[in-house]
């Protein structure tokens, strides 16, 4: 009995290690040409507009430690012990190797985290949507763009637990034009990060994360004038309804250009999910999941208006390790890429890997003038990486 009892557990320790890719063989590709730019933090999720400025949110989360278990303190004292916060850049577009910081005009919160960011415009103007780690709650900040590095923070919306339930982590999130600012969010934990119950959830791929609609409390809330105190810009009378269910760690979510597709990453699911979306309901239906062979982060829909792009993390023990020890411990990193043409035959395609030496455990790939961008968690940097027809 002993020996079938360690055969037994044996076995469920290799088919663990099988399922989260440690057992893979990883060799760089398309990294020789790529620039690191250094000094830049946690640059983890980028956003662009049509002039093909970029966006990208950074801040340093490996103090965090989200998937270890025996955390001394609670997410809030956690978060509010974080010294330094995070920033937003803007990556302009004829030089994208010079990141200059954005000032943020009326913004007087403690903390600022930004995790996912969103790019939007149209008649209300330009807007960049960023949800918001913070030790009051989760939030989602929209902030109207008033030049090239000054945006200012128009409202907030708090998830307090009337409509959120406690410990809930927002992730990423598109905002829709033409719909007054109503936006997806994903819900990637919805356990305390450090807590026994977070750890089950993730290395056990428990189906317990979920996608949020949100409509504003008017389709022209964007058009009023910019809010004068903080109070006025917490925002109140949204509405916000699960719209997708039942995922294994939902994180990265895009769109197309028109908004009917809806794409997102499931990062213990290893798929990329793609959705139709009603424009009259905002409900969304499967159309099918594509296999990622990673655990995928972010995604972005390239300016080519088809083909998304995937930062994924292709050994996901060995990403846990680097996210608890990010300068002790490498991990690889995979970008992926896939056209959708909307054909049966649409595959997932390996369009750049690192073994983590010049950049480790990537957050998303974002293709741009000619430019592979990549993002990651936790490295002190982003690549540059021009690509060749």
């Amino acid at each position: 009995l002993v020996c079938a009892a360690f055969v037994f557990i044996l076995g469920i320790l290799i088919n663990t290690l099988y399922q989260v890719g440690e057992f893979q063989v990883i060799y760089p590709k398309n990294v020789r040409g790529c620039q690191r730019i250094e000094g830049y933090h946690g640059c983890e999720d980028f956003a662009y507009f049509a002039n093909q400025d970029v966006y990208m949110s950074c801040d340093d989360r490996s103090w965090l430690r989200y998937h270890a278990i025996g955390q001394e303190d609670d997410m809030p004292t956690r978060i509010a012990n974080q010294k330094e916060q995070g920033k937003l850049y803007l990556l302009p577009h004829d030089h994208y190797d010079q990141a200059k910081p954005v000032t943020i005009k009326g913004f007087t919160s403690s903390d600022f985290h930004p995790l996912g960011i969103a790019s939007m415009e149209d008649k209300s103007g330009k807007w960049l949507f960023v949800t918001d780690n913070t030790r009051e709650g989760e939030k989602v900040e929209i902030f109207r763009v008033l030049s090239d590095t000054e945006i200012e923070l128009f409202s907030e919306f708090i998830f307090d637990y009337a409509t959120f339930e406690p410990f809930q982590m927002l992730n990423d999130i598109i905002a829709i034009p033409d719909s007054g600012g109503a936006f997806y969010v994903t819900v990637w934990l919805v356990k305390e990060p450090g807590t026994l119950w977070n750890f089950i959830d993730v290395y056990l791929r428990r189906p317990v994360s979920y996608v949020l609609f949100c409509e504003p409390p008017s389709r022209d809330f964007l058009n009023r004038n910019t809010p004068k105190t903080a109070e006025e810009k917490r925002s109140v009378g949204w509405k916000c309804r699960k719209v997708v269910e039942n995922l294994r760690m939902i994180n990265g979510i895009t769109r197309s250009a028109d908004s009917k597709r809806i794409y997102m990453a499931e990062t213990t699911g290893k798929t990329m999910n793609i959705y139709d979306r009603d424009s009259k309901t905002n409900e969304l239906s499967l159309v099918k999941k594509v296999g990622t062979f990673s655990g995928c982060d972010n995604l972005e829909m390239a300016d080519d208006g088809k083909t998304v792009y995937l930062g994924c993390h292709p050994k996901a023990l060995t990403f846990q390790f680097h996210a608890a020890y990010p300068r002790h411990v490498v991990a690889p990193s995979r970008i992926l890429k896939y056209v959708d043409n909307r054909a049966d035959d649409d595959e997932m395609e390996v369009v750049m890997v690192s073994t983590g030496e010049i950049l480790s455990g990537s957050s998303l790939g974002l293709m741009i003038a000619d430019t592979l961008i990549v993002g990651s968690v936790h490295d002190d940097c982003y690549l540059l990486c021009p690509q060749k027809d």
